[in-house]
């Protein structure tokens, strides 16, 4: 009797929140750092306003690339800014 493992087999729960995409982003880790933004500008650092918002946000998003750059973690984000080689992408 032969064994046959699908591919969400290999798939970990994160795995699965990851796999929406769109362009080939993940929509949960979209979420997720604006979720974080949210939380750490409305609550850490009080902002108040458009501008203060639209600024902290454009920070956050460029620390993340960054962050990833100086890890040497490959993002689609950094593959299409030419910063990083495109990353494996699990289909589950």
């Amino acid at each position: 009797m032969s064994m046959s493992i699908s591919v969400s087999d290999n798939c970990s729960f994160i795995d699965k929140l990851r796999s929406p995409r769109i362009f080939g982003l993940a929509l949960f880790d979209w979420t997720l750092t604006f979720v974080v933004a949210y939380l750490v500008g409305r609550f850490l650092l009080r902002l108040e306003g458009a501008k203060q918002w639209i600024l902290f946000i454009i920070f956050w998003i460029i620390f993340g690339i960054l962050t990833h750059v100086v890890t040497k973690t490959p993002t689609m984000m950094n593959y299409y800014l030419g910063l990083s080689a495109k990353p494996v992408v699990k289909k589950c």
